[in-house]
């Protein structure tokens, strides 16, 4: 709704801001680590809500299985591949999706 995009929209200034904010003496008025995570957050926003994950969320044994099965055939192929997993925020894991009907 155009309600919820502007209240997301004042949300990500004013961590924008607190992101950039120093005290009196120049230093930074938050850490490091919570500046990485509002740094986060915009970066997923601005990315539609979803990012790469480069570890693996829980799987049901199917999904283990598939992915063993295209390893091995990437194996036999002679190529490497670095794959990242795509995380969308707030989306219902598959495991749950498929039990309730969705």
């Amino acid at each position: 709704s155009l309600y919820g995009q502007q209240v997301t929209h004042q949300v990500c200034s004013k961590l924008l801001e607190l992101k950039s904010v120093v005290t009196p003496q120049g230093k930074a008025a938050y850490t490091k680590r919570v500046q990485f995570m509002i740094q986060d957050l915009l970066d997923v926003r601005a990315a539609g809500w979803s990012k790469k994950s480069f570890k693996s969320s829980a799987k049901t044994r199917g999904d283990i299985r598939m992915d063993q099965e295209r390893d091995l055939i990437v194996e036999r192929c002679c190529v490497r591949s670095w794959s990242a997993e795509l995380v969308v925020a707030g989306q219902r894991p598959a495991c749950l999706s498929a039990a309730v009907g969705f």
